[in-house]
């Protein structure tokens, strides 16, 4: 089974989760004073796909339903999920969007996989890298899998989930001490 035929459906049942892009990345909002301007992002293919004609309007389709993002975002807007049957990993289809005036690669960052009420159904690191350098205001289609260990649901949800970042997994690990035990502690 090949990349595109995961991308068959033109119905989305995931849902959109956005974020500002200085929680992620370091590139700030340069000269952007006004942060309610709408970014409309347009469809950015991998560089090492090769898309057939019909996969390339399926994503165009889908491209062209999202909806708009405020300037200095990064999204991840659902799509669907499938199981794989013969290892049990589910596959979720989702856009990544930027509406960055910058090309942007991000590293290695944890995603939810979140129910309708916001639980989490699954979480792992994604170096996400492997999405390549992404253009200024786009959005890129993709397949995040979940293998079974990293699930913590018997089914993946079917409608209205999100994958979400956990911009926890970003912070560095602190240690809260109480002020004398700070001060006997060596270098």
């Amino acid at each position: 089974m090949n990349l595109f035929s995961f991308f068959k459906k033109t119905r989305r049942k995931g849902a959109d989760s956005t974020i500002s892009s200085e929680e992620v990345t370091e590139v700030e909002a340069e000269g952007i004073k006004d942060m309610t301007n709408e970014v409309e992002t347009r469809l950015s293919l991998h560089p090492d796909w090769n898309v057939p004609q019909e996969q390339y309007y399926v994503f165009s389709f889908l491209s062209n339903e999202l909806e708009p993002l405020k300037q200095n975002q990064l999204s991840l807007a659902g799509i669907d999920i499938d199981v794989e049957k013969a290892t049990g990993d589910w596959l979720v289809k989702a856009f990544f969007r930027s509406s960055l005036q910058k090309e942007t690669t991000l590293g290695k960052l944890e995603l939810f996989l979140l129910d309708v009420q916001g639980k989490i159904q699954a979480a792992k690191e994604f170096d996400l890298q492997e999405l390549g350098t992404i253009p200024a205001a786009s959005n890129r289609p993709w397949v995040f899998v979940f293998e079974p260990n990293t699930q913590t649901a018997e089914a993946p949800p079917a409608e209205g989930w999100k994958l979400a970042f956990n911009i926890q997994s970003m912070v560095p690990h602190t240690l809260d001490l109480e002020p004398v035990w700070e001060e006997n502690l060596s270098k």
